[in-house]
């Protein structure tokens, strides 16, 4: 029997342009999953004669001398950036694209993005047809000053504000500080143009006029307190905050004392309230974006999480498991003692438990993006392979 391992290539990108036949055969066999790939004509051929496995969303069909720029986070395109002709770009983040670029879209051998494309409205048509896009294009008006992501209006911005300027705003504007002279936007004929707008009530008169008529709005009663992101909710809060919060993200609730400090609550994204409160939520606060009820120890948003006996034998009250990204049940876990304690699972992207574990954990599970094997995760253990993961990876 050969002694040759696989090979077990995880990767966002594999660059196969430079992958010789001698590299292959060094092999058994050759597994390559990737969101991208880039190959050559003699690579495929050279593939399809190893029988290399590609498991790709995007395989691209690149010249072998063709430069490769990757860029993480927030990169701007101008028409000025050196960007030889031919070059295959990657953004894992946003691409902002500013007027006059044309050329350089045109002449990209691959543009692939990896979160949001800004671009000027001109171009929009240009873009699509172009780029790989794994999130959403956003045109804007090409005299328009561009703001990515989210922008709160404070007297910073007033005063650095350019009469007559439009704005685009890629995420949300924010003008939830009190006491700001906002009438000075329309005084100065500035436009901002953003898909939605979260302000006090007061400052609607300001603002309407220099929004968009479809911008979505959201609005802060007067008189409420605003709090933006998580916002654990405690007595000592509430009080201080004067018992009226409107909470732009998520709610968590701990216990009822929280609760009963608040005399009305709004909540834009999920709430998170135990079981036993939950006539007492209601209560209080009538519109909520989601609601997870939950009993026992509340564990959510793990990128990973191992969830093993002793954890459960530490918890006799229950957990409930939100939003981890991988959640893997510890093969040896009884599936008695994990209908006994977990209470919830929400939300979360992928699940390893065995047939057993699984049949006891769906009653109490929502929104599980896949369920696998343990041994489909556990993969790189295999000793007859060479398992390799990576952001990005040139054979």
């Amino acid at each position: 029997m050969s002694d040759k391992k696989n090979l077990i290539l995880n990767t966002a990108l594999a660059d196969l342009r430079h992958v010789t036949e001698e590299t292959l055969s060094a092999y058994r066999q050759v597994k390559i999953n990737a969101a991208a790939v880039f190959t050559t004509p003699r690579v495929q051929e050279l593939c399809a004669r190893y029988g290399c496995s590609i498991d790709a969303a995007i395989l691209l069909s690149l010249p072998e001398d063709a430069p490769f720029a990757q860029h993480n986070g927030t990169f701007t395109l101008t028409p000025g950036t050196p960007f030889a002709p031919g070059t295959a770009l990657q953004v894992n983040g946003t691409l902002i694209i500013q007027p006059g670029c044309e050329n350089i879209v045109e002449n990209a051998s691959a543009l692939l993005v990896n979160g949001k494309v800004l671009c000027p409205a001109s171009m929009a048509a240009l873009v699509q047809s172009k780029a790989r896009v794994n999130g959403s294009v956003m045109p804007y008006p090409d005299e328009a000053i561009v703001l990515s992501g989210s922008v709160t209006l404070d007297k910073v911005f007033l005063l650095r504000v350019k009469p007559g300027a439009t704005y685009f705003v890629s995420g949300k504007i924010k003008a939830t500080t009190p006491g700001l002279p906002l009438h000075e936007l329309s005084d100065k004929q500035v436009r901002l143009t953003a898909h939605g707008a979260i302000m006090l009530e007061a400052y609607l008169p300001d603002l309407l006029p220099v929004l968009p008529d479809d911008a979505s709005l959201t609005v802060v009663p007067d008189g409420w307190a605003y709090q933006d992101g998580d916002f654990p909710l405690t007595a000592e809060k509430a009080q201080a905050l004067g018992g009226r919060v409107f909470v732009n993200g998520d709610l968590l609730v701990p216990d009822a004392q929280a609760l009963a400090a608040c005399t009305a609550l709004e909540v834009t994204g999920t709430a998170y309230v135990p079981q036993a409160l939950a006539s007492a939520f209601y209560a209080v606060c009538p519109h909520y974006g989601d609601l997870v009820l939950y009993t026992g120890y509340l564990l959510r948003e793990e990128p990973t999480f191992t969830l093993t006996e002793s954890f459960l034998l530490e918890h006799p009250e229950g957990v409930a498991l939100c939003e981890a990204g991988m959640l893997s049940i510890q093969p040896d876990v009884n599936p008695d003692l994990l209908k006994e304690r977990v209470t919830l699972l929400h939300g979360c992207g992928c699940v390893s438990a065995t047939d057993r574990q699984k049949a006891v954990l769906l009653p109490v599970s929502q929104d599980i993006g896949a369920w696998v094997e343990p041994e489909t995760v556990s993969e790189e253990e295999n000793p007859h392979a060479v398992v390799i993961n990576a952001a990005t990876y040139q054979l």
